[in-house]
């Protein structure tokens, strides 16, 4: 996989973190 590509994923899983666990944040 390229850079981007795990930028781009590293990103979403993020996202989705931040969605489920806004307590973390």
């Amino acid at each position: 996989t390229s850079f981007r590509e795990m930028k781009s994923f590293a990103f979403q899983a993020v996202g989705l973190l931040s969605h489920r666990m806004p307590e973390l944040f």
